[in-house]
């Protein structure tokens, strides 16, 4: 088997950057899920090299791939065939890392966002973007505050810098959409909406 090779320029702990040894076998049924685009993968390759709830594959792949799925039908037609080959795309791609021998928990976050560029990218995302912007919204919520909030920023900053590589009509105007929603502006408008909330809550009770 072949070993995982690349590595994150980000600083992590050093538990994170260790190489972990296999301790989960290969198994058929994870091989399966793999190619079918079955989000259950992600969990195979938490058995076979555990990272804890913190990891990429918890905090990620188990938790958005699922939730992507649920937001299928608020897709357009191109959009919904563009997600369901990305989604495909990127558990076939983190098959290397269930193949591998040893891995690092840092290398695996490492893979997971150079394949959601070339999943995003080689399925269309340049063409499908714009018009599936609030469902990409609605479902990367950069504003979130469970603990995967922070893997959403990440992940909603990455979708900027993906848009900032098409060369389709509304690239541009699609780049400055996703930045100009970014953490602050989505927090900004929970805020608005809470106090808005609270507002007529109390108008309710006087009057």
């Amino acid at each position: 088997m072949r070993d995982i090779i690349e590595t994150s320029s980000s600083k992590e702990k050093p538990s994170e950057e260790a190489s972990i040894k296999r301790i989960g076998e290969i198994n058929n049924k994870c091989l399966h899920s793999s190619e079918i685009g079955d989000c259950s993968f992600y969990s195979c390759i938490e058995q076979r090299f555990p990272c804890g709830r913190k990891g990429y594959t918890i905090r990620f792949g188990s938790y958005y791939c699922p939730r992507v799925k649920s937001f299928f039908r608020e897709f357009n037609a191109e959009g919904r065939v563009w997600i369901n080959n990305t989604i495909r795309c990127h558990i076939a791609g983190m098959r290397a890392i269930y193949e591998a021998e040893k891995a690092s928990c840092n290398q695996i976050v490492s893979k997971a966002f150079q394949l959601q560029e070339q999943c995003f990218i080689n399925n269309g995302f340049c063409k499908v973007g714009w018009e599936n912007r609030g469902t990409l919204l609605k479902i990367f919520n950069a504003g979130d505050m469970s603990p995967t909030a922070s893997l959403s920023k990440q992940i909603w900053k990455n979708i900027g810098k993906i848009a900032g590589k098409c060369f389709s009509e509304k690239a541009s105007e699609l780049t400055k959409w996703i930045n100009d929603h970014g953490l602050f502006h989505q927090m900004k408008e929970k805020i608005k909406n809470k106090i808005s909330s609270a507002w007529e809550t109390i108008k309710e009770k006087v009057g």
